[in-house]
């Protein structure tokens, strides 16, 4: 699933088990005002060659989970009056876009709110380790590398 892959590659909690992501994505779920946009946004995900197929999804979850759970399966059925039905892995495809899509939401504004002449030695180091953790390929990241190498060559 590049959902999947997507949420772990930009997700910068350290709990990566399916349990604790599922915790997540139910918790984001909750504050989703109209399930439609997220489907328009579910019909736009890319496939990726890179990204493994998950045939399951497996996650224990609590009973409070469980009642959360319950009210977004409500909310999605009276917000998508087109489904009679709500399959689970359509349910968790949406889940998973929803939680996708706050994940970026969260990483695009950490950049916004920081201007340059503001930016502590603390706030750099807090970007670099973001940027290492939700984008370990980018090409930040190789910039960084490259002037790091620069100065430790140089000094």
């Amino acid at each position: 699933m590049s959902l999947e892959y997507e949420i772990r590659k930009h997700d910068s909690n350290q709990e990566v088990s399916r349990t604790a992501l599922f915790f997540r994505m139910v918790e984001a779920a909750a504050d989703v005002k109209d399930w439609k946009n997220i489907k328009l946004l579910l019909s736009r995900v890319e496939r990726f060659e890179e990204a493994p197929m998950f045939t399951n999804f497996q996650a224990k979850y609590d009973a409070v989970t469980s009642e959360k759970l319950d009210k977004v399966k409500e909310k999605i059925l009276y917000d998508l009056k087109d489904i009679k039905v709500l399959q689970q892995q359509y349910m968790l495809q949406l889940l998973m876009c929803n939680y996708l899509e706050d994940i970026k939401e969260e990483v695009l504004s950490i950049g916004n709110n920081i201007n340059e002449e503001e930016m502590s030695a603390p706030d750099m180091v807090k970007i670099l380790v973001e940027i290492i953790l939700l984008d370990k390929q980018s090409d930040a990241i190789n910039k960084i590398k490259k002037i790091l190498k620069e100065w430790k060559n140089n000094n």
